[in-house]
């Protein structure tokens, strides 16, 4: 599936990975600014990334059956101040903090859920989430309290017990083998 349409009357930062600036998706991460898209060249990228800003992060790949862009693992987590300004918010109807995630392979970790989310919300778009049978629980996602998780043309693989929550998440046109 393709990423949700942007707004094309906001110019949107872009960061490149790999290039000069950004040899790693570690690195593109410490450089974004809230809303920044991280443009992710095909390979395989041994990071097991945390996300705590609100970023969008996209393959940067071509056309379908092109290379895939393969990361271990991700745990996206609000920051303190953007948990409390939530916390704060939340009366008034403000959002949780949301990281965007489209056509990215996340392969898994030893030990732990492939995806791990903590005060926030995570949008994954077409993307393979491989569950490895040695995570904690057996687990492919862990959803904390309070978190939303949104999936959509997403496939997963493996895991005793798929997706764990204690938040919100919902599955649309999702496959599990």
């Amino acid at each position: 599936p393709e990423p949700p349409p942007v707004d094309q009357t906001v110019a949107r930062p872009r960061l490149h990975v790999p290039s000069r600036r950004c040899p790693t998706i570690g690195a593109a991460l410490r450089l974004a600014n809230s809303g920044d898209e991280i443009l992710i060249a095909p390979g395989v990228y041994s990071e097991s990334l945390t996300l705590n800003k609100p970023v969008v992060l996209i393959a940067d790949v071509p056309r379908e059956g092109a290379a895939e862009v393969k990361i271990a693992s991700l745990s996206v987590t609000a920051n303190a101040s953007e948990v409390l300004a939530d916390k704060a918010d939340a009366e008034h109807g403000t959002s949780l903090m949301t990281v965007h995630v489209h056509n990215i392979t996340l392969s898994g970790r030893p030990g732990a859920a492939t995806v791990e989310l903590l005060h926030c919300r995570l949008l994954l778009t077409g993307c393979k989430v491989a569950c490895r049978p040695d995570a904690s629980e057996g687990t492919c996602v862990r959803l904390g309290r309070g978190c939303q998780a949104n999936f959509a043309g997403c496939e997963f693989t493996g895991g005793a017990y798929g997706v764990i929550a204690l938040g919100y998440a919902s599955l649309d046109g999702c496959s599990f083998t």
